[in-house]
């Protein structure tokens, strides 16, 4: 297919830079060119492993081939996502073609701007960016990282380190190391940031979509935090969201207005819920979302300890017994209270982790409650 004139724009000036550079370098092969500390600098940047030499580095392999399909099937014009790597079914690739040795990075392409040869080749030469998380990410069973929805003056350098903000679009599902125990994200600035969760191959039909994955399966992680970060979608939509170790899951002020079966899986079909993947998880914290009624759905796991969802919009303090039962086994449990107007017509009020509830269809009934009584008459009871 014949490229456009904007794009033949484009590639005359990335040979123009390409020739500059190979210029450089033979000059200072040769001994002929003397280079101060600036010259040097860029030299260095443009041999880096995890950059790109500049120019049209033809494709020789199918590997080569399949991962520049690949990349541009995902992404969007103009789009930025967070990622790690490349997608994890790719394989056969050399070393040299994993974006960032394989680390965290921002991930973009663009037909109006110049990449900014923080690439490999391969992805260089159809208009690819990369931003390098040069530091915070190696070493170290942690991973942070702090993200803003990207504007249109956002900026791309070769590279950034995890003490930055990230602005991006979305995130795409993360290849992290085995060793990883916590994933943090969290959104800059006072309301919860839009951005988007990707697969890695979105040519892939379904709603699986993983926040993270290990090779060979051989995740570690135990413990998520997303903060700050618009999930509104995405509990409802995705189905195994969550690694398959998660013990520790917090999703503060993500405007959560609740949960689709399929975000843990499916774990309301199952008889026993710990053959499904989401069975560890002890301690959720839903603090500062949407929620409009108890996300019942979480109380199908033996293993959980811990229920936080205050500062919600939950105003139906209706509940079975068994969803009653289920708090009252609760090590810790902190929810907003009834409205003090509340009546409890079909039920009798109940107290737990001073808390009170109608609680349908209930066989015990403490001393003071009453199926007529409005909420504030019990407030201080105990």
């Amino acid at each position: 297919m014949e490229a456009s004139p904007r794009r033949r724009r484009k590639l005359a000036v990335v040979a123009v830079v390409s020739f500059i550079y190979q210029s450089i370098e033979v000059c200072i092969a040769q001994g002929s060119f003397s280079v101060d500390g600036s010259a040097s600098s860029l030299a260095g940047a443009w041999s880096s492993s995890s950059g790109s030499e500049v120019g049209f580095v033809p494709v020789t392999t199918v590997a080569e081939e399949l991962a520049q399909e690949w990349f541009t099937e995902n992404f969007w014009d103009n789009v930025t996502q967070l990622a790690v790597g490349v997608d994890s079914n790719l394989k056969n690739l050399s070393s040299s073609d994993v974006i960032c040795n394989g680390m965290p990075s921002l991930q973009r392409r663009s037909d109006e701007t110049l990449p900014n040869f923080g690439c490999p080749g391969i992805f260089t030469a159809i208009d690819a960016s990369c931003t390098c998380l040069a530091s915070g990410y190696n070493n170290t069973d942690t991973w942070e990282f702090r993200v803003a929805q990207r504007s249109v003056d956002s900026k791309y350098p070769a590279k950034l380190t995890s003490a930055d903000v990230l602005h991006v679009d979305g995130i795409r599902t993360m290849l992290v190391p085995p060793t990883l125990k916590t994933l943090r994200i969290i959104g800059h600035g006072s309301s919860p940031q839009d951005i988007q969760f990707a697969p890695e191959d979105r040519r892939i039909p379904g709603s699986v979509l993983p926040v993270a994955i290990s090779p060979n399966d051989s995740i570690s992680v135990s413990s998520v935090e997303i903060i700050n970060v618009n999930m509104f979608s995405i509990t409802l939509s995705a189905s195994s969201f969550l690694p398959p170790t998660t013990t520790n899951l917090t999703l503060r002020n993500c405007n959560l207005f609740g949960f689709g079966f399929h975000f843990f899986d499916g774990v309301t079909g199952l008889k026993y819920f710990c053959s499904n993947k989401f069975c560890k998880v002890e301690t959720l914290n839903l603090t500062n979302n949407s929620l409009t009624a108890f996300p019942t759905v979480v109380f199908n796991t033996d293993s959980l300890q811990e229920l936080y969802i205050a500062q919600n919009d939950i105003t139906d303090f209706n509940i079975s017994n068994s969803t009653f039962n289920a708090i009252q086994n609760l090590a810790a449990f902190k929810s907003d209270q009834p409205d003090p107007a509340a009546t409890c017509p079909c039920g009798t009020w109940q107290r737990a982790h001073n808390s009170l509830f109608c609680v349908a269809n209930s066989t015990i009934v403490t001393p003071g409650t009453s199926t007529t009584a409005h909420a504030d008459e019990l407030y201080h009871q105990n």
